[in-house]
């Protein structure tokens, strides 16, 4: 049982390894600072309560993890940083929306979060440079709703596409066409079709 119970703190470790990159999504390298410090404050204040054999070392270690809880409320300010993988999307906002399908202009809007791994993984398996590189020679315009922290606009669109969640894939024609809604688990495969069969309907 000893070991078993070692054994299950390394998902636990991985956990926090995957929260602390989707903070450096969010708020940058402050935010990772900010974490890191709070982890190894915690960590002394956890060295102090069990490892210090005095009348006050409990005390100590609550202020120790007090300091702690106080760094990690400095996370807050700085988030909202925009990934660097964000910087070839256009940021999502149903105005913007409305305006390049009134101009004609075919739309592949993609809804992701950085939480969540089914859309990181359709990021780097399907979204990949041969397909964007596609969609900028048809005109297609990529834009990203980022859901990754609320926002009524983006949680509106998905309702209106009977959706609670994330991912969510959806090319507009910039025609009459319906929008089609791509699979959830996507491939460049599933993309660059559903772009060929844009361009034939539209001659692009």
């Amino acid at each position: 049982m000893e070991t078993l119970k070692q054994a299950l703190a390394f998902p636990l470790l991985a956990t926090v390894v995957w929260l602390v990159w989707v903070a450096s999504l969010q708020g940058g390298p402050s935010a990772v600072l900010a974490i890191l410090s709070a982890l190894l404050l915690l960590g002394l204040a956890a060295w102090i309560a069990e490892g210090w054999d005095v009348r006050w070392s409990r005390l100590a270690a609550a202020v120790v993890a007090a300091v702690a809880l106080a760094v990690v409320s400095r996370i807050a300010p700085v988030a909202g940083a925009t990934p660097s993988s964000a910087l070839d999307w256009q940021p999502y906002s149903s105005e913007r929306l409305g305006e390049l399908l009134r101009a004609g202009k075919p739309v592949f809007v993609d809804f992701t979060a950085a939480w969540c791994v089914t859309c990181q993984v359709n990021e780097r398996i399907a979204l990949t440079p041969a397909v964007m590189a596609k969609m900028r020679t048809m005109g297609v315009v990529p834009v990203r709703a980022d859901w990754t922290r609320p926002d009524p606009d983006i949680a509106r669109a998905l309702q209106e596409f009977g959706r609670d969640g994330v991912p969510l894939y959806v090319l507009y024609s910039g025609g009459s066409d319906p929008p089609r809604i791509l699979p959830q688990i996507l491939t460049s495969d599933i993309v660059l079709t559903e772009l060929a069969q844009l361009e034939t309907r539209r001659g692009i």
